[in-house]
Parts: structure tokens; C-alpha cells; sequence
């Protein structure tokens, strides 16, 4: 990746993507993001609220071959953005989509759990 200009997670909608929502078990995004690229993504509702949330990349259609065309044309014309873009999606990793982040919501969800199981004895 160290050659790379922006990453490219581009999947078709479908059932293994809920629909058009999009789903979190895809990691090739993250990878991209902690590598310091900017994404050029499916147009998924939830990956779409992630990167403009961090402004992080791009998202398009990926049956658009036109949409992939002009996002790949922005990052590559417009390097500092692109860069700054990289940048936003390194820290929103480390800050936000990372272990230590998600252990205590997971630990958290195991205790409310193994609380049910106590009350139902």
C-alpha cells in the first residue's frame, strides 16, 4: 500500500451486503483508512455516514463507471485533499473503530447479558 494514492472497497448491493445499508464486517476499508488513503467506497447509508462523518473519501455507485472515474480523478487532481482525507481516516481508526474503543461496548453488552441470565434463575 505504500505506493498507493486512495484505497477502493467497492462492492455490489446484495444479501451479503444488506441491501443497500451496508454492513461494518468488510475490514478492507479500515485497513485503507489506517494505511492513510482515502476510500473510494460503495454508496452504502451506513459506510456513507462514516465517511462524511471523518471526511475520509468517497462514496459512488460501483456499477457507475463514470462516478469511480471522477472520484479517482478527484483524489489524483486534488492531492492535498486527498491527502487530508488519508489523514482524517488514519485517526478516525485510532480514535474511533478500533479495539480498545468497542471492548468496553462489548464488555458492557456481556454483563447486561449475563445480568438476564442471573434474573431469570
Amino acid at each position: 500500500m505504500a505506493h498507493c494514492r486512495a484505497g477502493v472497497a467497492l462492492l455490489r448491493p446484495g444479501k451479503n451486503t444488506n441491501g443497500h445499508s451496508g454492513t461494518m464486517g468488510n475490514t478492507k476499508i479500515f485497513e485503507e483508512m489506517m494505511a492513510g488513503l482515502p476510500v473510494i467506497c460503495t454508496d452504502f447509508s451506513l459506510w456513507r455516514e462514516f465517511v462524511e462523518r471523518y471526511h475520509c473519501g468517497v462514496c459512488v455507485d460501483p456499477e457507475d463507471v463514470d462516478q469511480v472515474v471522477l472520484a479517482l480523478r478527484r483524489l489524483l487532481e486534488h492531492p492535498e485533499e486527498a491527502r487530508q482525507m488519508g489523514e482524517n481516516g488514519r485517526r478516525a481508526v485510532r480514535e474511533a473503530f478500533n479495539w480498545s474503543v468497542e471492548e468496553q461496548t462489548l464488555l458492557g453488552l456481556y454483563r447486561d447479558l449475563s445480568g438476564s441470565c442471573d434474573k431469570g434463575r
